[in-house]
Parts: structure tokens; sequence; C-alpha cells
């Protein structure tokens, strides 16, 4: 199946940018409702800022598969992201770099696995690439060189030569990744030069800046609560990661919720794992899934999947295998009951963007403060606001 995803994954969404596509993508409002793409140009804001998060959570999952030696999967979910964009002129640059970080995380299964056919799913989809990417954007010459570079690197494997460093390679990829999904390359709608504007003059406080000592001091306080900002600058507090939460009805007894925790406290890891294997093949960045759960008295469960859910076949034998395999460890004299367990399954971006932002931390105060009050609001003589 692996090799069907990057084998063919050209063959549906490499480069929708022919000249009749072209010129639908500029149609505006009077283009027809029936055509796919007149009907993503009409896409509210609202359906763009949940795309646009969309693709950024599957891409930072993707970032930290690769960033943690799992390349096959984060070849997996880069590909995925790759089927998501739109087929028109506005995603091909975007495209453009998920074909090479989809190229880099292969050569990773290959150096690391030792993984001689991912060498050639690799150079197979590069060389269809360059073929579709010539006929269709024979003025695009420079992206295409650094295809070409990376063949250069697939040779390179052939001949059993050493590998050069390219860690500043792949971090400007990165970067150049990380600015397409920010300004919104191959969001739904179309950028159109007729669109209104419409600008908002907010007035605002001017805070003091970080080297100022009240702000020193309020941020040294020993009282206040969550992540130090001066443990570890620019790390993110948690990375990107898949998570998993249920929940019992209050109609179910006391005894049977607790069970229910249980189970879900021991089954999560595998349900996590089950999830992102899943998000390699197409499953949502949020899912939900309704469990009928029957505990027996040999401390067994019978687990059945109820209603609509959008979990592939794979998934959801995965999830329930879970399931029947923690109950056992889970509780150990179960009161037999049946109850409804719904559990979501989702994506958590990491705590913040490393270099997101530039805050000064050289901070020179020896002495934080260890009494008044911490919320001294903004103004006057002991608040953080600017004079």
């Amino acid at each position: 199946m692996t090799s069907k995803i990057f084998v063919g994954i050209l063959g549906l969404a490499t480069l929708g940018c022919a000249a009749t596509q072209r010129v639908a993508s500029r149609a505006g409002p009077s283009a027809s409702t029936s055509d796919p793409a007149a009907a993503a140009a009409q896409a509210t804001p609202s359906e763009d800022a949940r795309v646009a998060r969309e693709r950024s959570a599957r891409y930072a999952l993707a970032i930290h598969d690769f960033n943690t030696g799992h390349y096959e999967q984060a070849a997996q979910l880069f590909a995925q992201l790759l089927l998501s964009l739109p087929r028109d002129p506005s995603a091909d640059h975007l495209r453009n770099l998920l074909v090479q970080q989809i190229a880099w995380s292969l050569l990773g299964s290959h150096d690391v696995h030792a993984r001689t056919d991912a060498l050639d799913r690799g150079e197979r989809m590069l060389e269809r690439y360059l073929v579709k990417h010539e006929a269709l954007l024979p003025e695009s010459a420079g992206e295409r060189e650094a295809i070409y570079e990376l063949l250069g690197q697939y040779a390179l494997r052939r001949d059993a030569q050493p590998p050069p460093d390219v860690n500043t390679q792949l971090r400007a990829l990165n970067e150049q990744t990380i600015a397409a999904l920010d300004h919104g390359e191959g969001r739904t709608r179309a950028a159109t030069v007729d669109r209104m504007v419409r600008e908002i003059e907010v007035e605002r406080i001017a805070w003091a800046k970080p080297d100022d000592p009240r702000v020193q001091a309020f941020f040294r306080d020993p009282r206040a609560e969550g992540p130090s900002l001066f443990g570890k600058p620019f790390e993110p507090f948690h990375p990107a990661r898949v998570l998993v939460r249920g929940w019992t009805s209050q109609v179910a007894g006391l005894r049977t919720r607790k069970q229910n925790h249980a189970l879900i406290a021991a089954a999560r890891p595998e349900l996590e794992r089950c999830y992102e294997q899943a998000l390699g093949r197409g499953a949502d960045v949020v899912e939900r899934a309704a469990i009928d759960l029957t505990w027996r008295a040999d401390a067994s469960a019978e687990v059945e999947l109820e209603g609509e859910h959008r979990l592939d076949a794979s998934a959801e034998r995965c999830v329930l295998t879970a399931l029947r395999t923690a109950s056992a460890d889970a509780v150990d004299a179960p009161d037999p009951a049946h109850t409804m367990l719904r559990l979501t399954f989702f994506v958590q971006s990491e705590g913040h963007r490393p270099g997101a932002a530039e805050i000064n931390y050289a901070f020179g105060l020896r002495h934080p403060p260890l009494r008044g009050q911490i919320e001294q609001g903004a103004s006057g003589q002991h608040g953080l606001a600017s004079d």
C-alpha cells in the first residue's frame, strides 16, 4: 500500500496548473458553482482558517516523526498533506516543497533502516514529478533545480558514496514550508483582485518591553503558574503529538465510570498508535467514535463500534483490539455492566513554534520580589504599562 501512495500521488494531485485551470481559478464569482474550482473559490474565511489549522497540525506531526526517525510514517503524512492541496496554481509552490519533504523522508528510511525499496519509490516519484512540472511549468526552472539536487542525493546512495551534511538545507526547507503554510498557499479560496479589504484601527496600551525591571519582576515571581519562561528559551513546551480522550455518560454508575476510566488509561498508548497510523492513510485531525462496551464478570470486555464514524477498517480493528487487550489488565474484578464509551482522537500541535518570537531573555534582576501583588493592573506607578 505504501508504494502505491508514493508512486501514484503525482497522478492525483501533483500539478493542477494547466492553462484551463489557470483561467478558471481567476474567473471570480461569475464562475459556475458546479465547477469544483469555483466552489472552492467561494469558501468562507472560517473554512479557510479551519483548513489552514488542519494542514499546520498535519505538517507539525510529520516533522515530529521525521525528527524522531520515523521516516516512513513521516513520508505518508507528507503525502496525505500533499493530496489535500487544491488542484490549482495557488498550491504549486507548496506542492513542490512537500514533494521534497517526501523525498528526504524516503532517503532517511534508506539511510537509517537500510530500505532499498525507499530509493526506488523516491526516484520514481521525483522523475514523474519532473516530467509533469516541465510540461506544465516550463518557466519555473528554479523549482526543478531542487528536484535535480535530490536525485543527485539518490545517486550517491546508489554508488555507495558518503552523503554530505544537509542539515542546513533541511532547516531551510522546513522554514520555507512553514512560511508557505502561514501565508495561506494552497487554501480553498482563490486570491482575487476584487476581494474586499477591510482595515480596522484599534487603540491599544503601550505595554512595557521585556527588559523592563517591572516585567522582569513579574515574570520571576515564584507564584506564577505554568511552564517557566526562563527554562529553555524557544523550546516548545511539548512536541506535536496525537491524543485520545474518552468519556461516559453520567447515567452510568460511579463504579462503571471508574472501570471505563481505567480501561482508557490502560489502552491509551495503543489507541494513540492506531490513530497515528490512520493519519498516514488519510484520517482527519479530529476523529470521533462511539464504543458499545459490555463488562463481563471474568474481567473481560466486549467492545463494538457503534454509529457513524470515519475510521477505516484497519484503524477500526486496531482500536477494538487495543480495548479488548487492555481490559484484562485494567480492572481485577469489574462489575458486569453495559455502557457507551465515546472516544475523541485528535492532533495537538506543539506548544509554540521555536523561533516564532524574538525576546531578550538576558534579564539582570538578581532578587525577585517575594511579596506584593503580582497582578497590579496596567495603570500608574505599579502597572506594567509604560509611561
